[in-house]
């Protein structure tokens, strides 16, 4: 459990530091003096939990990203985490890196959040599904696994970090993330 708590912190800390850069707008895509021509360079921000507790071994630090495939999403700012458990298995598997923009998300996107459930000593950082209903924030897993129940929340215990648009899948595919109609969650 201290394992976990220790985790989460530095999470937490790291999301905090995306949260400054974007307050200072630091995240304008520009390429990394060390990045290939014709990619874009990122640092990845945290491991985040999709299902389980973030953990498992840690891959590079940074990603480089495609300059086309950035050109066909929307923003102009982006962040990267990287996905761990099943709770996002049938679009995103466990180990896929998650490009995220804090703008402009909506009802159906997936979204980077932080989770204050008032439970739990830490908070929790995920990646889910993201609806608003009736007053209630509603995160949705998009998982094979009938464990992964949707999260119902009081909208002050949700901070959202930003919008997927984008993930390279574990074989190194990338793949776009598109928002899914609100009814087609359930």
């Amino acid at each position: 459990m201290a394992s976990y708590i220790a985790q989460n912190e530095s999470i937490r800390d790291e999301l905090a530091e995306v949260a400054e850069f974007e307050a200072a707008n630091e995240l304008v895509v520009e390429p990394d003096d060390d990045a290939a021509m014709g990619y874009h360079r990122f640092r990845l921000y945290a491991d985040v939990a999709a299902g389980s507790p973030a953990a498992g071994p840690r891959g590079p630090d940074e990603i480089d990203v495609p300059e086309d495939e950035l050109l066909q999403v929307p923003g102009s700012q982006f962040g990267a985490v990287r996905l761990h458990g099943d709770s996002l298995d049938e679009e995103l598997p466990d180990g896929s890196i998650a490009i995220f923009t804090p703008h402009g998300y909506g009802a159906g996107d997936m979204v980077v959040v932080t989770i204050h459930d008032g439970i739990s000593p830490e908070p929790e950082q995920t990646v889910k599904r993201y609806v608003r209903r009736g007053g209630m924030v509603r995160l949705f897993p998009c998982s094979s696994n009938p464990e992964h129940e949707v999260l119902e929340l009081m909208p002050e215990r949700v901070e959202i970090h930003g919008r997927v648009v984008l993930a390279k899948l574990p074989g190194g595919q990338w793949q776009h993330v598109l928002r899914m109609h609100p009814r087609d969650l359930g």
